[in-house]
């Protein structure tokens, strides 16, 4: 438990961040549950007992649903012996089944307690695909389950590695982990971390308590957003539907008590912030932001240090999430290849569908080498004409 902070940016708590739209970006439609009371209870046992990823329970899908669902969603169940076994969340439109995925999801697949119950998880969700299914963030072990169902079936699969995701594993004690990385990168972070500290008190702190994390959701929101995320869009607070999602995905991991926020403050003031969950023996770095301000201090990465250093301290695998990004591959040589697959039904439907991509795909590159060709006639023109459109001497244009 961390000590008591109070909330110095005057922002909502937990409970009301998923409220608070942005003023010229319409509210996120209120969706209704994708999982009954019942249903939650079970899936989590489920879940326990297969020491399963947050990213495989009923709270993480839930709040997904209510941010991002889209179309008709259906929780496809195997059960042994009359207990549940094994479930995956779909959702239908149109005769076309998706996963419920998106880029804010780190793994995606079958909860399943063997491979049997794997099988007909998928069998089950695909048996609704007219046209196709697409399924994303997909580790090795899942991948393998839609993968040898769909071949041995007949269907037909196109699959591609959607990310390499990065992490640590954590097999030795940290200063041990530490002389394997680079040690310029290295001291620069100590520089960093002594120029902070000499303009005034740092404190490294990282909230693990339900109530004070209630009270410390907005401000790791607020410093989320500063700087190129708020910029580009991409923060947490840039769209009211992923305003949401954090803020639902926080309330529901800080009730289960797995929600991790880190702060690096500087006399007093946050200036760099950490969301994280940590279950089943698993870090998993969901969030980070830093201020702009003192990007020359990284203090992003000085927080990042920290909790590293706290996770080999309990000896917990650090999931940095993400694609590998150079900055990450500092820190780690291991990485996770995500996979995301599209999968066509042996059926006439399902033929046409996979033809079109398929014609659409070989099509591609002539349409490009065309619009390539018509715009260097077009610069071609544009230079052997003079300015107003008169001709230079001899042109033929």
């Amino acid at each position: 438990m961390a000590e008591t902070i109070p909330d110095r940016t005057g922002l909502p708590d937990a409970s009301s961040v998923r409220h608070r739209a942005h003023r010229d970006v319409p509210q996120a439609p209120v969706r209704t549950a994708v999982v009954d009371d019942d249903l939650t209870e079970e899936w989590d046992d489920l879940a326990d007992r297969l020491a399963a990823s947050p990213f495989h329970r009923p709270g993480w899908f839930t709040a997904w649903w209510s941010a991002f669902g889209a179309g008709r969603p259906r929780i496809v169940r195997s059960y042994r012996d009359g207990r549940l076994a094994g479930v995956l969340p779909v959702a239908h439109s149109r005769g076309v089944v998706t996963g419920l995925e998106n880029e804010h999801t780190f793994c995606f697949g079958p909860l399943a307690e063997d491979d049997a119950v794997a099988a007909d998880l998928v069998a089950q969700a695909l048996a609704d695909a007219r046209w196709r299914a697409a399924v994303g963030h997909l580790l090795p072990s899942d991948f393998r389950a839609f993968d040898e169902y769909a071949r041995s079936h007949g269907f037909a699969t196109h699959s591609f590695i959607q990310q390499r995701s990065p992490y640590i594993t954590v097999d030795r004690p940290f200063e041990e982990y530490r002389t394997r990385r680079e040690r310029r990168h290295l001291r620069q972070l100590e520089r960093g971390r002594d120029r902070l500290a000499g303009q005034d008190e740092l404190e490294i702190v990282i909230v693990d308590d339900p109530d004070e994390l209630s009270t410390v959701v907005g401000e790791a929101f607020r410093v989320e957003s500063l700087g190129w995320k708020g910029e580009s869009g991409t923060a947490i607070l840039s769209d009211p539907r992923t305003h949401r999602f954090y803020g639902d995905v926080c309330r529901w991991a800080a009730g289960r008590g797995i929600l991790r926020i880190g702060f690096v403050r500087l006399g007093g003031r946050a200036i760099a912030s950490d969301i994280c969950l940590e279950d089943a023996g698993v870090h998993y770095s969901m969030k980070t932001g830093y201020d702009p301000e003192y990007r020359s201090s990284a203090p992003g990465l000085i927080l990042f240090h920290d909790m590293l250093e706290r996770a080999f301290a309990l000896k917990l695998r650090y999931e940095m999430l993400g694609d590998a990004e150079p900055y990450k591959m500092r820190w780690t040589d291991e990485v996770h290849e995500v996979r995301r697959m599209v999968i066509y039904p042996p059926t006439l439907t399902g033929r046409g569908a996979r033809g079109a991509v398929t014609v659409a795909r070989r099509a591609r590159p002539a349409v490009q080498r065309a619009v390539s060709g018509a715009r260097s006639v077009l610069r071609r023109a544009e230079v052997r004409t003079t300015d107003g459109g008169r001709r230079r001497p001899g042109g033929d244009v």
